[in-house]
């Protein structure tokens, strides 16, 4: 026929007075084999573009004031529960498969709250080894593509803030160890493996303009007597022995003054014990700071300055590899920490005095110059030595009874 089929109807009585008649759908029991079923099924298309019909379950209106009916799909107990079941129906041609969608409530009264949907798995109450049902949300599948993703996303707020997202377990019972959170990616098995990306909002501008919201991250404390967890920020290692570890980056933010990283020895502490910035590397302790290398420790810049209020200790340690230079003349320039000059005069008379200038952009007028003589002629000593900014006048005297043969040499080390 080309009319429509026909509809059947089933309707409970009405009552004015009391509670209106009900429709139970009862299949039936048997003593030696299973149960009947029970099955609503929508009428089937056969034409190629038809849709098939839909079966629909509305529980009954409440009134003005009253609540409107539920609707309960609940399995039988039994040595094991029955399980429930909801399937969208599979695509043989279409793109996208049908969607299984469950949504709580609407509220159009003023300053009311919309439903809620809730998800729990079953307890386990019997005996001391009772474990509570898992509660698993996974995507769907790829034979040949990407499997498909879970997305977890709170309400939107049309005129104020959205709404919030909270994971987290449950405390713990009498003698039990709370849950843990564990946030993972999956291995690779060709390629690069996920990544995991923990990121707040950007905040709006203008005269919507707020502060970017902040990610903490915090370790529980101990119990008296304890000890608080660690945090642990461990990059990936290379397994192959070629390849090169994964980098720690600590990185602030820019703006028109770029953020700093900040060392803290406590969070109700306000004093800061370390900072690192474009311009700054600062750290401060109470007590001592320790830096060892099992190779070589370099600090470098434009001034290092190292102070200590009751002294500097260079341990057993020899000092060496000081700012040197070597020049020959009486009169010269040679701008080093340290050096050694070749006098020009090769026959300084017995029991007479030179005084030569030695320019030195190091030498102030309160630095310390010590001055040796080396070889060249063994009756020449130091006399006394006058600074000056950039200079040092240094007087040597022939304590022999003969005349030198040889220009003589002498070394210089300033100390400011």
């Amino acid at each position: 026929t080309t009319a429509a089929g026909g509809a059947v109807a089933v309707a409970a009585g009405d009552s004015d007075g009391a509670v209106g008649g009900a429709i139970t759908v009862t299949a039936g029991d048997s003593p030696t084999h299973a149960g009947g079923g029970v099955t609503f099924t929508g009428g089937a298309s056969t034409l190629n573009a038809g849709v098939g019909g839909a079966v629909t379950l509305a529980g009954g209106a409440g009134g003005a004031a009253g609540v409107g009916g539920a609707i309960t799909a609940t399995a039988s107990d039994g040595a094991t529960g029955g399980g429930v079941t909801i399937t969208g129906g599979s695509t043989t041609t279409a793109t996208t498969s049908a969607e299984v969608s469950i949504t709580g409530g609407s509220n159009t009264a003023s300053g009311g709250t919309g439903g809620a949907v809730s998800v729990t798995a079953g307890a386990s109450t019997h005996g001391t080894t009772a474990i509570g049902g898992q509660l698993v949300a996974a995507g769907g599948t790829g034979a040949s593509a990407t499997g498909g993703s879970v997305t977890i996303q709170s309400g939107a707020g049309t005129a104020t803030s959205s709404g919030a997202i909270t994971v987290k377990t449950v405390d713990s019972g009498a003698a039990g160890a709370s849950g843990k959170l564990i946030f993972s990616t999956g291995t690779s098995s060709v390629g690069n493996t996920g990544s995991i990306l923990i990121q707040s909002g950007t905040a709006g501008t203008g005269a919507n303009a707020g502060n970017g919201g902040d990610v903490s991250v915090m370790v529980g404390g101990g119990s008296q007597g304890a000890v608080g967890g660690k945090l642990t920020l461990t990059a990936g290692a290379a397994k192959a022995g070629t390849g090169v570890g994964g980098n720690i980056l600590l990185t602030p933010g820019d703006g028109g003054t770029v953020g700093s990283v900040v060392y803290k020895i406590s969070s109700a502490d306000a004093t800061t014990f370390g900072t690192i910035d474009s311009t700054t590397f600062d750290f401060t302790a109470t007590s001592s700071v320790s830096i060892v290398s099992q190779g070589t420790a370099a600090l470098s810049g434009t001034v290092v300055t190292i102070t200590g209020s009751t002294g500097v200790s260079m341990g057993a340690s020899r000092v060496y590899n000081f700012e040197t230079g070597t020049v020959t003349g009486d009169d010269v320039t040679l701008n080093k920490m340290t050096g050694r000059v070749t006098t020009s005069t090769a026959n300084l008379a017995a029991d007479a005095s030179l005084v030569i200038t030695l320019t030195n952009s190091r030498v102030t007028t309160t630095s310390l110059v010590f001055v040796t003589v080396g070889s060249g002629c063994d009756g020449v000593i130091v006399g006394k030595t006058e600074v000056a900014n950039g200079s040092v006048s240094i007087q040597f005297t022939n304590i022999s009874a003969n005349a030198c043969s040889a220009a003589f040499t002498y070394n210089f080390m300033v100390v400011n």
